[in-house]
């Protein structure tokens, strides 16, 4: 694992232990971690995405949701979207 994977999922393990009564934090290191394994085992980082959204939008209780990175062509930054919740739904207004 690279270095900075190991120090998140270091810095997650201390976080879960320093919270535990806490359940919309415990459940989201949980999932953070999950992702985090995965990511690990394929470092994929749209199917890691793709797993953590739906985990995220229920633990926010959010209708809605989106996990991307900022990438950049040359120097110019630019939105890369790996995961989103689908708002194409019938009869939405908004």
């Amino acid at each position: 694992m690279n270095v900075y994977l190991d120090r998140a999922a270091s810095r997650l393990e201390v976080l879960e232990g320093e919270h535990p009564e806490a359940t919309a934090t415990s459940e989201l290191l949980m999932a953070l971690s999950a992702a985090l394994e995965n990511y690990v085992q394929t470092p994929d980082l749209t199917r890691t995405f793709v797993q953590l959204l739906p985990e995220l939008v229920g633990i926010s209780e959010s209708d809605f949701g989106f996990l991307a990175e900022v990438a950049y062509q040359g120097e110019t930054p630019y939105l890369q979207s790996h995961a989103v919740v689908n708002i194409y739904k019938p009869n939405y207004t908004r």
